[in-house]
């Protein structure tokens, strides 16, 4: 069973799940996009393999699906709306046991959606 995360740790995150929740959004990404994206994650203080975890695990399931709609969000969620959907996400994945390998196979498969945007951060993070 996952266990709750605090209070502090949710604040510490939300800034994360806000940059790469724009991920999923229905628009291309520049630069300096990405760019900004890296920078408003780093201050988190989280490693590289950490933020990919958050956005595998906390991030993909709730915004992943938006790519797959017909006409897909375009702008930004607010710092709000993200903040309620993924806790929500993570308050109801605490009761749920559904086969591993499923929930693996989708969260990855809505990662590679946004595959080259990620690699594009992840050269950012790690490049300090």
């Amino acid at each position: 069973m996952q266990e709750p995360i605090s209070a502090e740790e949710v604040e510490r995150r939300v800034p994360v799940w806000c940059a790469l929740s724009e991920l999923y959004l229905d628009t291309s990404l520049t630069d300096s996009d990405i760019d900004y994206l890296a920078q408003r994650i780093r201050p988190a203080g989280y490693s590289v393999e950490e933020v990919e975890r958050i956005l595998c695990d906390e991030v993909a399931p709730v915004f992943g699906v938006n790519l797959l709609q017909v006409a897909g969000e375009w702008t930004h969620w607010s710092e709000a709306e993200v903040r309620e959907k993924v806790t929500a996400h993570l308050s109801s994945r605490a009761n749920w046991f559904p086969a591993t390998f499923v929930v693996g196979f989708w969260r990855r498969s809505l990662v590679r959606l946004i595959a080259s945007d990620w690699t594009r951060i992840r050269s950012r993070l790690t490049a300090k």
